[in-house]
């Protein structure tokens, strides 16, 4: 009996040994498959790849899923190069600013957590809804879609962005513009983290809605009325880097407006042209042609235009002088600039007074306090 005992409890050990056994190879070839789904070979992925849809380019630059920023001055035509571009997309026309469209309607959603639910906002979409016609008037009523003024005008928390996605997800749109990025967080863009967080959920937003995804952002008022580039983005360059593409829309100083594509993490972006554009009557986007972004900066003659410098400098040395000191304040050069047609804009004021600086001919001492040197 004893020996029978002794038999028996060897075989249970036997058996539960082979039992352990057969669950650790289990347990390996089970982390083999999770591994496997974390890498995979070139022939796999191609094998994939060939059942799947291909993405389509939106626009020049721009993948359908993709997210990135369309940025530029102040009043450079930001807002209404965005709602041209999301009317168009809802109504299916086959071309927008030089670029070529799919000719399919698409819903469109336009956030502006800035102008949101003011009524002059809706005023301006009235007159660029005269320029359709009756079949494409009906498309944009069920196509084009603005927030209203239950949207915050600031999202500062978990349930702002939980609010955010559900306008999405309610509207159905595979295209959304949010303005701006200065309305996505109460915190300094310029921070990294904040930049690594605001980005992550502005990803987080456009793969959970499955849509494309532009945000409006600025520039420094050190970079108005330059060359746009990389660089010329406000924030973070976090921002930059985490986006699949950069559009940037200027306006120089003698009110040439452009869009250009910066940046393009799916196609071709070192493109020497630019796509020039006026702001008509109803207040749209009427695209003028392709040109070469340094042209627009230069005088008829082929010179640099410094007019509106050597009037700032001018004036500032006969302040200087009936005052017989060498620094002078911006206060009192308010009178060279204003909404008079004869009269330099804020803009260009800042824009020349920031190339003053960077040639030397005057230097900056305090916030709005310059000291005079010599001009070239």
């Amino acid at each position: 009996m004893t020996l029978k005992s002794n038999d028996s409890g060897q075989k249970n050990s036997v058996s539960e040994s082979g039992l352990e056994d057969r669950l650790e190879i289990a347990s390996k070839d089970i982390q083999k498959v999770d591994k496997l789904k974390l890498i995979t070979n070139f022939r796999e992925k191609m094998v994939e790849l060939e059942h799947k849809p291909k993405t389509k380019f939106l626009i020049q630059g721009v993948k359908e899923g993709s997210m990135g920023f369309v940025f530029g001055p102040p009043k450079s035509g930001k807002t209404v190069f965005l709602e041209s571009l999301l009317q168009n997309l809802s109504v299916g026309r086959n071309a927008f600013m030089g670029f070529e469209l799919e000719p399919v309607p698409k819903k469109c959603l336009f956030i502006s957590l800035e102008e949101g639910g003011k009524d002059y906002r809706y005023e301006r979409n009235v007159n660029q809804f005269g320029l359709f016609n009756e079949e494409e008037k009906e498309l944009i009523f069920e196509n084009f879609i603005a927030s209203d003024h239950g949207l915050p005008q600031f999202i500062t928390g978990a349930s702002d962005w939980d609010l955010l996605e559900e306008a999405i997800l309610e509207s159905e749109a595979k295209i959304v513009v949010i303005d701006s990025l200065n309305r996505l967080t109460s915190d300094s863009n310029a921070d990294e983290q904040i930049a690594k967080l605001t980005s992550q959920k502005l990803r987080e937003l456009a793969e959970n809605c499955n849509v494309t995804l532009f945000v409006i952002n600025h520039v420094p008022k050190e970079k108005i009325n330059q060359e746009l580039h990389q660089n010329s983005m406000s924030g973070s360059r976090i921002y930059a880097s985490e986006a699949d593409f950069l559009i940037g829309i200027n306006r120089t100083a003698n009110n040439s407006r452009y869009s250009k594509l910066i940046v393009s993490r799916y196609d071709k972006d070192d493109i020497e042209t630019v796509n020039k554009f006026e702001i008509n009557d109803s207040q749209s986007v009427h695209f003028l042609g392709k040109v070469v972004e340094k042209s627009l900066f230069m005088d008829i003659d082929g010179r640099y235009d410094n007019k509106n410098e050597t009037l700032i400098f001018d004036e500032m040395k006969r302040i200087c002088a009936e005052r017989e000191v060498a620094q002078i304040q911006t206060a009192e050069l308010s009178h060279l600039f204003g909404d008079d047609e004869n009269k330099m804009s804020r803009v260009t004021f800042h824009a020349s007074i920031s190339k003053l600086k960077k040639r030397g001919v005057i230097s900056q001492s305090n916030k709005g306090i310059y000291t005079l040197s010599k001009m070239d």
